[in-house]
């Protein structure tokens, strides 16, 4: 089906000097041209190199095919439990599942550094959970080699087969290409090779990482045991510190809100360095290093406490400002009640 697009240049200066060049791009076809994978639009001497490089205008089609490959490893990794997806790849091989993951809102962690804390920020996430796509056109991009070097390491010092947890794209025939199928990784995918990197967001190089991070919501299908003595230090620490917050707030400093305080405070420190160590934890405090992460809880936080203060504000003003009851001021905030939970 076509789609017919208009543009239209508002300062009338621009839009003078755009129109011959415009008329000029209709005589000459270029836009069918180009879609038909027309080499001479550059003339004789680019023609050589444009007929390998325009592969890109009927990737709607040819890359259909790849979708069920990547839904199918998609649904073996969910039933795994394997929902951290970690991108390996410099340049254009990395730009595209970056934008399209972002503007879904998905997290895909994307290494395209050599730069040591960014390696290691990459490596700081629950290895238990992630599987490395490593994005490599030419097959010897040094840097990509590198991190799935390091992943590779990682994965073993873990008791984790690397092989397991690496999906490797690439062009045809390139010496990743044998040297994946060699190391028996998870899955190796190959892209038109007619294709450069800044065009291949729908090639295997954009699709495969982005509709790998796309993961639906998925439970652990081996959930570990519970940690009772996390559960114990949570509890001590909150109660402990909402006491002596409560109770300094009223009554001043004293003996046994001091201890309170310090105790839940050392309890609440305990539980996290516990949570941060542990390989099945109640909570896993390593995701608050993420600031997108941190930025929605924080962000939810402050919309949870505004509404609790909002309904707190309405009671007071309904019962001693309107002279409701108790009960007619309750019935009173059911709509606000409502909203918030619809909205």
């Amino acid at each position: 089906m076509a789609t017919e697009t208009s543009v239209e240049i508002a300062d009338e200066g621009l839009a003078g000097e755009a129109r011959p060049l415009v008329e000029q791009l209709t005589a000459d076809a270029v836009a069918s041209k180009l879609a038909a994978g027309d080499a001479t639009l550059w003339g004789p001497e680019a023609e050589s190199e444009a007929s390998i490089r325009l592969s890109w205008t009927t990737l709607d089609e040819s890359s259909r095919p790849l979708i069920s490959e990547i839904e199918s490893l998609r649904a073996e990794l969910q039933a795994e439990g394997l929902d951290r997806i970690v991108l390996a790849g410099m340049g254009g091989s990395s730009l595209a599942p970056e934008v399209i993951t972002a503007t879904a809102g998905v997290r895909l962690t994307v290494l395209d550094t050599t730069d040591p804390a960014q390696v290691a920020d990459a490596l700081s996430g629950d290895l238990d959970r992630t599987v490395l796509v490593v994005s490599s056109k030419s097959g010897t991009t040094v840097e990509t080699d590198s991190h799935r070097r390091i992943f590779e390491a990682a994965f073993s010092a873990n008791g984790i087969d690397p092989a397991t947890r690496i999906v490797v794209v690439t062009d045809p025939e390139s010496p990743m290409e044998a040297a994946a199928h060699a190391a028996g990784y998870r899955r190796v995918f190959t892209a038109d090779p007619h294709v450069g990197g800044r065009y291949s967001a729908l090639t295997a190089f954009g699709l495969v990482p982005a509709g790998l991070a796309l993961l639906p919501e998925s439970r652990d299908p081996a959930p570990g045991p519970w940690d009772l003595l996390g559960v114990a230090w949570s509890l001590v620490g909150m109660i402990g510190t909402v006491y002596a917050v409560k109770e300094a707030a009223v009554h001043g400093l004293r003996a046994d809100v001091v201890v309170a305080a310090v105790v839940g405070v050392t309890a609440l420190a305990l539980f996290v360095r516990r949570q941060s160590r542990s390989r099945h934890p109640l909570v896993d405090v390593r995701l608050f290093c993420d600031r997108a992460f941190s930025g929605v809880i924080g962000a939810t936080l402050l919309a949870v406490l505004g509404l609790s203060g909002l309904l707190y504000f309405l009671s007071q003003f309904f019962q001693l400002v309107q002279g409701y009851s108790p009960l007619q001021a309750g019935v009173a905030e059911v709509p606000a009640v409502i909203g918030s939970v619809l909205l």
